[in-house]
C-alpha cells in the first residue's frame, strides 16, 4: 500500500514521552525487570483496562538505558502518521537516526509501507545503537497495513532492537516465531495482578491503613485488581471507615462502574454492546448457548 498523508504532520512530543508515575504507584521490580532484560528482545504485555501494564512499561522504561516510548492513538491507523511517530521516537533515542528520510521519499513519490518499513530497518542497522522501543497502547491499531508494517519491522529489525509491545490484547501477529530463540516474554493479567503485599505497599504510601484481615477482603473483592485498588485507596483517604467500606465497597462498585463504561462500552461498536446485554445474563458462555439466548 502507498504511504500518503502530511509528512510535516508534527507528532506530538507527549506521544513519545512514558506517562508519569504517580507517587503512590508502588515499584514493581518483578515485572519490570522482564521488560528491560537483555535476553527479552521481543515483549508482549496485555492486560485489561486498569490492570497497571502502562504503568509497569512506564517504570520499565524510566530504568532502561536505551529506551524509546509511543503512545498509539486511534489516527495512527494510517501508515503515514503511524511511521512518522516510530521513526520521531527513534530518532529520540538513536543518535544519528534522521527521520528525514520519509519526507524525501515522499517528495518522490508516494512509497509503499514496505520501503518505508525497510529504510527504518536500515537506518537503524547503518547506526548500530541499542534500542528498545516501549510500543503503548497497541491495541488501539487495527488497520491492516499498519499491523502488517509493524509485523514486518519485528521480523526486519537489526538484533540491537528490542521491542515491548502493550495493550489489552495482543496484536495479531505470528509472534511464536520469536519464541523459537528463547528472547521472547509474554506478561498476561495474571501477573499484572497485584499481590495482597503490594496491595499494603500501595495503601501504605496513601496513608491508608488497613488490617490484615480488611486487606484481604479487600483484595479478594478486587480480585488484586490495580484501579480497583487505588479507587478504595482514595475512598479511604476521604475518611470512609476502613472495615464498613471494606464490607459494602458501594461507592467503589460505583467508580468502577463508570469506569468500565467510559473505558469499554462507550468504545465498543453498537453491534458488540447489543450481543454483550443480550448475552450478559449467562455466567459461562459458548457460542450454540449465546445464540440460544440471543434468539
Amino acid at each position: 500500500m502507498p504511504v500518503h498523508g502530511d509528512d510535516t504532520a508534527t507528532v506530538a512530543q507527549t506521544r513519545l514521552a512514558p506517562p508519569r508515575v504517580r507517587p503512590e504507584c508502588i515499584r514493581r521490580p518483578r515485572l519490570a525487570g522482564r521488560l528491560v532484560e537483555p535476553e527479552s528482545t521481543t515483549v508482549v504485555i496485555t492486560g485489561p483496562a486498569g490492570s497497571g501494564k502502562s504503568t509497569v512499561m512506564a517504570q520499565a522504561c524510566a530504568v532502561s538505558a536505551d529506551g524509546a516510548w509511543l503512545s498509539i492513538q486511534p489516527a495512527d491507523n494510517d501508515p503515514a502518521r503511524l511511521w512518522a511517530a516510530l521513526t520521531s521516537t527513534l530518532a529520540s533515542a538513536v543518535p544519528g537516526f534522521d527521520p528525514t528520510f520519509l519526507g524525501q521519499l515522499n517528495a518522490l513519490q508516494p512509497p509503499s509501507v514496505d520501503n518505508v518499513v525497510a529504510a527504518v530497518v536500515n537506518g537503524l542497522a547503518t547506526h548500530n545503537a541499542p534500542v528498545r522501543l516501549f510500543i503503548d497502547d497497541v491495541h488501539l491499531l487495527t488497520d491492516p497495513d499498519c499491523l502488517r508494517s509493524l509485523e514486518s519491522f519485528l521480523q526486519l529489525r537489526p538484533p540491537t532492537v528490542a521491542v515491548v509491545l502493550g495493550g489489552r490484547a495482543a496484536p495479531p501477529f505470528a509472534l511464536r516465531r520469536h519464541e523459537l530463540d528463547g528472547r521472547f516474554v509474554e506478561i498476561g493479567h495474571d501477573e499484572l495482578t497485584m499481590t495482597v503485599d503490594e496491595a499494603r505497599e500501595m495503601l501504605d504510601a496513601v496513608g491508608v491503613g488497613v488490617s490484615g484481615d480488611d486487606l484481604g477482603r479487600l483484595h479478594d473483592r478486587v480480585e488484586g485488581w490495580v484501579a480497583g485498588l487505588r479507587w478504595a485507596a482514595m475512598a479511604m483517604q476521604e475518611g470512609q471507615d476502613v472495615t464498613e467500606f471494606v464490607g459494602s465497597a458501594t461507592s467503589l462498585q460505583s467508580d468502577i462502574g463508570r469506569y468500565l463504561v467510559e473505558e469499554l462500552l462507550d468504545r465498543t461498536p453498537e453491534d458488540q454492546r447489543q450481543f454483550i446485554l443480550e448475552t450478559s445474563i449467562l455466567g459461562d458462555m459458548c457460542a450454540g448457548l449465546c445464540d440460544a439466548v440471543r434468539d
